[in-house]
């Protein structure tokens, strides 16, 4: 049974895929900037997302969640700043679209 909250989830899924989409399809240097303001936004709301996570760790751990998806689920500022850093080596990166330059070799994962 999907209850609304899972639903939510699936269509999240679904939003990020065609947003990873979209970002594909920009110009690099159109990528580079969105990604830059992702990056920015991270670090601008790190305190809130490291709060949130740290209530969502604490309803993991009354649910009994397994000690493996707790480490995975866990995010301190640590772990966010090396995501955030990502951020700017991916915004410098070419994707595979732009080292092939060719549709035919771009594959799309559909759910």
């Amino acid at each position: 049974m999907e209850t609304q909250e899972s639903s939510s989830l699936v269509e999240l899924g679904r939003a990020t895929r065609e947003a990873s989409r979209v970002l594909a399809d920009l110009a690099p240097d159109l990528r580079a900037q969105a990604i830059e303001h992702m990056a920015l936004a991270l670090e601008e709301a790190a305190t809130e997302i490291v709060a949130a996570n740290r209530e969502d760790l604490a309803a993991a751990e009354a649910e009994g969640l397994s000690s493996a998806l707790y480490a995975r689920l866990k995010l301190d500022e640590a772990k966010l700043r090396s995501e955030i850093a990502g951020c700017a080596v991916w915004a410098g990166c070419p994707t595979q679209w732009d080292r092939d330059n060719s549709a035919a070799s771009w594959t799309q994962t559909s759910y």
